[in-house]
């Protein structure tokens, strides 16, 4: 059973509505709120206020540990917005307004059927989708389980190509967070794992609205590494159909770039293009070229 309302944020309470309500008061883009029932749960979908019939439709789906407005964090949405209908997911089991269904409980071939209601229940016959980390695992499996209603995937430093790297640096910053989930914490974890490179440059704006989510998530959710490895089968991945466009950070400590690229060149027969930004790590959201990038490629 799927279905969907427009509604406002009042069935949850907690943390997240507030933020959301914070963050959104800085942007550009302005958003309301779709709840979908699905069999796997309650599904949040951020839509932009600007949506109408008469634009192609376009899914961004987060990473582990990220909610759907984090894709504007850094004010990018705006730039989507004129020719396209933009949706940010909520995805479940993790820090957004969806149901906190343990991402352990849940297999492939679940996640397939969970995508495939969302777009189902938000009327999208036709969709580019962008998915940044555990998201472009989402969006491949959504190329594989529904080829017909997909336009354009674009994938953002994505799981699903290479296996994790999980060193010392990661155990460790995690940790720390897990067990005194503060702004600093949340900032070191995004200085040294996630943002190495980019960092120093961000502006205080953007650090301060994700360090104070990444504190408020780890306090107030019991975030769990997803169940590993989610690796896509040589097999998986050349019955991939859709165009495909790849963009990594050369600094990626999570998903190395270059294998992530020479496996997507080899076993990806509708590969577009395959990148590796310079002075980039692994979370693009934020990172201007990557948005630029995705937009160049969507419009093709």
């Amino acid at each position: 059973m799927i279905s969907s309302a427009i509604t406002t944020s009042s069935a949850h309470t907690g943390y997240l509505p507030q933020w959301a309500s914070d963050l959104q008061a800085e942007l550009q883009t302005q958003y309301r709120s779709i709840w979908l029932t699905t069999t796997f749960g309650t599904t949040h979908v951020w839509a932009a206020q600007t949506n109408d019939t008469q634009k192609p439709n376009l899914l961004m789906i987060p990473g582990w540990g990220a909610c759907g407005l984090s894709w504007d964090l850094a004010d990018q949405i705006q730039y989507y917005t004129p020719n396209y209908n933009v949706y940010l997911l909520d995805n479940l089991g993790q820090p957004g307004l969806s149901s906190p269904v343990p991402l352990r409980g849940f297999r492939a071939t679940q996640y397939s059927l969970w995508i495939k209601e969302v777009c189902e229940g938000l009327g999208l016959e036709r969709l580019s989708v962008l998915g940044e980390s555990f998201g472009g695992f989402l969006s491949m499996l959504l190329a594989l389980s529904a080829p017909h209603r997909l336009e354009k995937a674009i994938l953002f430093a994505p799981a699903g190509l290479v296996q994790l790297t999980i060193g010392l640096p990661i155990i460790s910053r995690f940790a720390a967070l897990r067990i005194n989930p503060t702004p600093r914490t949340a900032g070191r974890f995004l200085k040294h794992i996630l943002y190495n490179a980019q960092y120093p440059q961000l502006p205080a704006a953007i650090k301060s609205r994700m360090t104070q989510f990444m504190a408020l998530a780890f306090r107030h959710n019991r975030l769990l590494p997803p169940p590993l490895p989610y690796v896509l089968s040589d097999i998986q991945l050349q019955q991939i159909r859709v165009p495909v466009v790849l963009l990594t950070g050369q600094y990626d400590r999570m998903f190395d770039a270059q294998r992530s690229i020479a496996r997507a060149r080899r076993c990806m027969p509708t590969l577009i293009a395959a990148l590796s930004l310079p002075n980039a790590d692994h979370t693009l959201i934020i990172h201007a070229l990557a948005h630029e990038q995705a937009r160049h490629f969507l419009s093709q």
